[in-house]
C-alpha cells in the first residue's frame, strides 16, 4: 500500500486510560505514513477491496483537523486511519 512506519510506541498515560475507560491500558501505537500520497478516502477503498473489515466510513474529525476511520486488522484489533488536513 505504500506505508511508512514513522512512529511506533506503547502508551500507558492517563489519557489513554480515559479515553478509552479502562485503568492501567497499555496500547500498541504504529503511526504510518503514505508516501505515495494517498488520502483517506483511497486508502479504504483499496482495503475494503482487499476485505478489511471496516466500522466505519472516513469521517470529518469533530474539531475539523483530520479525516478518520476505523477497521480491524486479521487478528481483529481495531485500528484508526487518519488523514491530517
Amino acid at each position: 500500500m505504500g506505508l511508512e512506519v514513522i512512529q511506533d510506541f506503547w502508551d500507558d498515560s492517563n489519557y489513554m486510560n480515559k479515553i478509552t475507560g479502562i485503568e492501567e491500558v497499555n496500547t500498541h501505537m504504529i503511526k504510518l505514513k503514505a508516501n505515495d500520497g494517498t488520502v483517506i478516502e483511497k486508502a479504504y477503498k483499496r482495503l475494503m477491496q482487499k476485505g478489511v473489515k471496516f466500522i466505519s466510513q472516513p469521517m470529518l474529525f469533530s474539531e475539523g483537523f483530520a479525516k478518520v476511520c476505523f477497521c480491524f486488522d486479521p487478528n481483529n484489533t481495531r485500528i484508526e486511519l487518519v488523514e491530517m488536513l
